[in-house]
C-alpha cells in the first residue's frame, strides 16, 4: 500500500509540475540548423501563444492552464511547413524544433497594366477616444503575436503601394511589427497573399504615422483584402502600445486577434487608423 501511495504521489507531482512548467525552446531550419526568427506558435483557437525572438528562442508561459498539456502547439512561419508538437512532450531541457522549407508550385504568370489612378482607402482619423492595445501590462512577451487589421474594398484588382497606420501610445524603446496581407473575399477565412516577410521596426518610443512601402513585394489584391500589423518583438522596458479606433465607422470592418494562434474577431462599423494606397488595373 505504501508503494502504491508513493507512486500516486509521484505521478500527481509530475502532472502538477508539467501543468505549471514554462515551455522553452528554439526553432531552427531543418537543413542549416540556423535559427528562424519571429515564428508564430501557440495553441490554435486559444489566447495561448507567442513569437520566437531573433535568435529563434521562445518562452511560452503555462500559467497552470491544463489546456497546454492537453493540446498541441502549432508552429508557423512564412516559407516553412507547419510543425505540430504535443505540449506534453516538453521537458525542462530547451526543446529544438526543426522546420522544413515549404515547396511552392509555380503560379501562372499574368502581366497586368497597373498604371491607373492611385487610390487611397481606409480611415485616417486619429483624434478618437477609443484605442486598441497590443501590449498587456505584465504580459508583454506573452501577448506577442497579437494582430490588428482592417478590411479594404477593392473593385477588381490592384497593386498595393503603401500601407500606413497610426501609433497613438508607445513607451517601448524598440518594437517590431510584421505586416500581413490577406485575401478576405471570405469574411472569416483569411489567407495570406504576401510571399515574403514584411518586418518593420520602431525605435525611441516612436509614435505617429508609420508608412510601409509595399511596392517591392509585388502584392496584387483581388476585391476584399485585409492588411494587418502583428506585434512580434519588444524590449523589456515598455508597457503601452496601441492605435486609435474609429467607432462608428460606417461600412468599415475591424479585425483583431489576441495571441498568435487565436481566432479572428470581426467587428462591423469599426476601423483602426489605417490607410492603404493602391494602383488599380488600367
Amino acid at each position: 500500500m505504501r508503494i502504491i501511495y508513493l507512486s500516486l504521489v509521484l505521478c500527481c507531482s509530475s502532472v502538477l509540475f508539467s501543468q505549471n512548467a514554462t515551455l522553452r525552446g528554439r526553432v531552427v531550419d531543418a537543413q542549416t540548423n540556423l535559427p528562424i526568427a519571429y515564428v508564430a506558435l501557440g495553441i490554435s483557437g486559444t489566447s495561448i501563444g507567442t513569437v520566437t525572438d531573433e535568435n529563434g528562442q521562445f518562452v511560452l508561459e503555462n500559467s497552470a492552464n491544463p489546456e497546454v498539456i492537453a493540446m498541441d502547439i502549432v508552429f508557423t512561419s512564412l516559407g516553412y511547413e507547419d510543425v505540430v508538437i504535443a505540449s506534453a512532450t516538453f521537458t525542462e531541457v530547451e526543446q529544438i524544433i526543426k522546420m522544413k522549407h515549404k515547396v511552392y508550385g509555380l503560379d501562372e504568370v499574368v502581366v497586368y497594366d497597373f498604371s491607373g489612378e492611385l487610390m487611397t482607402l481606409g480611415k485616417g482619423k486619429i483624434n478618437t477616444r477609443m484605442s486598441v492595445n497590443f501590449a498587456i501590462d505584465g504580459k508583454v512577451n506573452q501577448n506577442l503575436g497579437s494582430e490588428i487589421g482592417r478590411r479594404f474594398k477593392i473593385k477588381d484588382q490592384a497593386m498595393l503601394k503603401t500601407f500606413k497606420f497610426y501609433v497613438s501610445q508607445n513607451n517601448f524603446n524598440g518594437v517590431k511589427f510584421r505586416v500581413n496581407v490577406y485575401d478576405a473575399r471570405k469574411k472569416r477565412s483569411l489567407n495570406p497573399i504576401n510571399k515574403k516577410e514584411i518586418i518593420i521596426a520602431l525605435t525611441d518610443k516612436q509614435k505617429g504615422w508609420v508608412a510601409v512601402d509595399l511596392s517591392p513585394y509585388n502584392i496584387i489584391a483581388k476585391e476584399n483584402v485585409v492588411v494587418a500589423i502583428e506585434w512580434i518583438a519588444a524590449d523589456k522596458g515598455g508597457s503601452r502600445l496601441n492605435i486609435p479606433i474609429n467607432m462608428p465607422s460606417l461600412g468599415s470592418t475591424h479585425y483583431y486577434k489576441y495571441g498568435s494562434k487565436n481566432n479572428w474577431k470581426v467587428y462591423g462599423n469599426m476601423s483602426a487608423a489605417m490607410v492603404l494606397e493602391v494602383m488599380e488595373k488600367e
